[in-house]
This record gives structure tokens, sequence and C-alpha cells, in this order.
């Protein structure tokens, strides 16, 4: 049994998370928005499934 926390490996590092910039907008310009990745993939800011609209 591991005694150390879920995010954090056994030397106590954090799990590989990175942060990439990308440019959002439209022709009239832009902005440089910042990205999380984790181990290679993007982790979206939102899945879309809140909500739930009308029965």
């Amino acid at each position: 049994m591991s005694t150390t926390p879920e995010n954090e490996s056994a030397e106590g590092k954090p799990e590989e998370y990175e942060i990439k910039i990308v440019p959002e907008g439209t022709f009239a310009g832009h902005i440089d928005k910042p990205e999380i990745v984790k181990k290679g993939e993007v982790i979206p800011e939102d899945t879309g499934d809140q909500g739930g609209g009308q029965n």
C-alpha cells in the first residue's frame, strides 16, 4: 500500500503536467490562451456535459 497522495509520484514530484500557450481568436486578432497538458493529453476546459436541457 502506498502512502503518497494520488497526484504525486514516489519521489514526491507532481505528475507530468505541462502548459502550452496556443493562439485563439479570429482574423481580427487573437489572444494567447494557456492549455494544461497531462501526459501528452490536453485537459478540456469545458466538456459540454453541464446543463442537461429540457425534458
